[in-house]
């Protein structure tokens, strides 16, 4: 699973049970990538998955040629889907 450095900052900022919380979740991708709670994002942030933690939405995409998972931002639900767009351009 590879994070990104964006990411990495949202993760930063949350309370550290959060964290651990999310975290948890994040390394249970690398066995199931499409986890029944995640979901593909429509429209014009189609192939960007997102998975609901608690409050939070985590936004990835997963490679099926090389089996690697790219979190890309992490972030209530107010901020998530702005977020997406600005990191996905």
């Amino acid at each position: 699973m590879a994070v990104d450095p964006a990411a990495e900052k949202d993760l930063e900022r949350l309370h550290p049970r959060e964290r651990k919380g999310v975290l948890a979740r994040l390394e249970g991708l690398a066995d199931d990538p499409r986890p029944a709670n995640s979901e593909e994002l429509r429209g014009d942030l189609k192939g960007i998955r997102r998975m609901r933690i608690g409050s939070y939405r985590v936004a990835y995409m997963v490679d099926d040629k090389t089996l690697r998972v790219r979190v890309w931002a992490v972030a209530s639900r107010e901020r998530f889907y702005e977020l997406v767009r600005i990191r996905r351009t």
